[in-house]
């Protein structure tokens, strides 16, 4: 745009000479100004007689001077013709008035043109437009020059105010998002109402990257996203083409009259669904996504360690890996109690959490056989390969019956609460993991190796199902009876106590009697003892590492005795036999004794 300045041009018209107006050109391209003379070319005329003149035209002798020649008259530089009326000085010739014309269009540039080339010789005037037109400077909207400031999009240059929505008087400015559809402009609102993709996952426009498959004979659009969550737990965002937020009124009058103008409360209401939308997807990924990387890790970590014989690591692997599954279940009992208490059904997980517990204790049962065979290192066989995979496909199911429990609450209550609930609960695992590596690991195996922390002291039954706990024992429902007066607790288990010297329950009444009688029972769902139970089985196991010396005994006063060299089952699909055979055997009568001094352990 940085043009040079022009020789000026005048014009003249044809009485007397001009010498023509100049105007000062700036540092943009700035035309050529010509003037007109007023002296085209000089010629002579006779006088003319005026009416007071005392002779009259009819005396013969009336003297009449002989013209003068006449000199050679000016022509112009393009017809060639003479010069007569106005007419044109610039580019070092003359020429018509209606001879100076742009050289592309024909238009008369006389009153400002642009010189081509900047310097003689062979320059020719081009209008303002077709100057500009040859330095593609041209507004695709108006046509007209663009002497200012301009927009560049679409490989189109447009005047700052004539960039605008096709649909609306919306005009972008230069950090202003925009839409192309079809080679025309829209505005955030139209383009997402009228055109966008919508996102087979979500069912929201797509306006930013995307991702495309061809899938049952049709291409299927997905923000990254949304595809990700699908492809990793087989999950849609949407049921039945519904947005998965609320969807307000004002969204709703958006849609219907899309091809209206709408209010600022309309434009507004559609990208802030839009956006929370979004947000919403981006925190289920994240989150859920982190956590089953970190599982990953445990189970990765779990492999490499046994197979190479560090069979320490492997089970502390392990332990971490609890403590994402313990966390993971009790999102879903919490995600449970909301379902039940807002919809007729809650969550389906017992066979999931039940078979992923199951290969957790079948882990912990390669490594006691393998202690109690002397070997010592495994490497990488078939059957640990398979416990591991088995391992992260069980969990990966779990997070997918979580997460569409939290969504179906979320579509039936028209509440975000569920979801919103269950990812803050996913979230916290750092904190729980943190927590975790600060408790006493020695003391709180020593309260799980009894038999009664995982079967029932009255009964002696395995206790995997829904129970109550008091001082790490577990207590089947059908057992909290009152011994004295057969009073039925199971109800109101807040009212039963435990008689330790009696090995029995009792009523408030009945317990009166008894002065070793403690209340405290706490409820206990199916998920939250089957994590007790994968405790269980790391505390015994991390037994049957000390036995077979890959761990040491904790010395002096501390030194902790481990119970049962009895199978020790956690479901009906497997038992965990522990090789205990060279600990010290304590006999039942001596139960409550030892009890009280694992308490003291540190």
């Amino acid at each position: 745009m940085d043009g040079q300045p022009s020789p000026y041009a005048s014009r003249a018209n044809g009485h007397g000479t001009g010498h023509g107006l100049v105007r000062r050109l700036t540092d943009e391209p700035t035309p050529s100004t010509s003037s007109a003379s007023l002296a085209p070319h000089d010629r002579l005329t006779p006088p003319v007689r005026s009416a007071t003149d005392p002779h009259d035209g009819t005396h013969a002798h009336t003297h009449v001077p002989p013209p003068k020649p006449k000199r050679a008259g000016k022509t112009c530089g393009k017809c060639g013709e003479g010069l007569t009326g106005q007419f044109v000085r610039a580019l070092g010739d003359t020429f018509h008035l209606e001879c100076f014309t742009c050289h592309d269009c024909g238009r008369i540039v006389a009153s400002k043109f642009f010189p081509v080339p900047d310097k003689p010789p062979g320059q020719y005037p081009l209008c303002e437009t077709d100057y500009f037109r040859r330095l593609d400077l041209i507004c695709f909207e108006c046509g007209q020059a663009l002497r200012g400031s301009y927009i560049t999009a679409l490989d189109r240059k447009y005047h700052i105010e004539h960039f605008t929505c096709s649909a609306c008087p919306t005009v972008f400015g230069a950090a202003d998002s925009y839409y192309e559809h079809e080679g025309s402009v829209y505005c955030h609102y139209h383009y997402s109402t009228q055109f966008a993709q919508r996102c087979n996952g979500c069912q929201t426009s797509i306006l930013k990257q995307f991702v495309e498959i061809f899938r049952n004979g049709q291409n299927q659009h997905w923000h990254p996203e949304c595809y990700m969550i699908h492809k990793y737990w087989n999950v849609r965002l949407h049921a039945t083409g519904q947005p998965i937020v609320e969807a307000s009124p004002a969204a709703d009058d958006a849609r219907a009259t899309a091809t209206a103008t709408a209010t600022d409360q309309v434009r507004d209401a559609v990208r802030q669904q839009e956006e929370e939308i979004e947000a919403k997807v981006n925190w289920i990924w994240k989150t859920l996504s982190a956590f089953e990387e970190k599982s990953a890790t445990c189970i990765s970590d779990m492999l490499l360690h046994v197979s190479n014989g560090a069979y320490v690591d492997g089970v502390m692997a392990a332990k971490k890996f609890i403590v994402h599954v313990e966390l993971l279940f009790a999102a879903a009992d919490q995600l449970d109690a909301q379902l039940l208490s807002k919809t007729p059904k809650g969550l389906t997980y017992s066979r999931e959490a039940k078979l992923l517990c199951k290969k957790v204790v079948a882990f912990f049962a390669l490594l006691t056989q393998s202690q109690g065979t002397g070997v010592r290192r495994l490497g990488v066989t078939q059957e640990l390969l398979s416990l591991v995979t088995g391992l992260a496909h069980y969990l990966k199911l779990l997070i997918r019956i979580c997460l569409q429990g939290a969504l179906k609450l979320e579509r039936e209550t028209r509440s975000a609460t569920g979801i919103t609930t269950f990812l803050t609960h996913v979230n916290s695992l750092d904190g729980r993991l943190e927590e975790e590596a600060q408790r006493d690991q020695v003391a709180d195996n020593a309260l799980l190796v009894p038999r009664w922390a995982d079967a029932c002291p009255i009964c002696d039954a395995q206790v995997e199902e829904k129970c109550l706990h008091l001082n790490h024992m577990s207590f089947n429902y059908s057992c909290i009876v009152c011994r004295g007066c057969n009073a039925d607790l199971r109800a109101d288990p807040q009212n039963a106590y435990w008689s330790m010297s009696k090995q029995k329950i009792f009523c408030p009444a009945c317990a009166a009697a008894q002065p070793d009688a403690e209340s405290g029972f706490e409820q206990i769902t199916k998920l939250r003892q089957y994590v007790h139970l994968l405790n269980v089985a790391h505390a015994r196991l991390m037994a049957t590492l000390r036995s077979s010396g890959a761990l040491p005994h904790t010395s002096g006063k501390s030194r902790i005795f481990y119970l049962t060299p009895l199978p020790l089952p956690l479901s009906p699909y497997l038992t965990v036999t522990t090789h205990l055979d060279t600990l010290p055997q304590i006999s039942g009568a001596a139960i409550e004794s030892t009890y009280v001094q694992l308490m003291t352990c540190r």
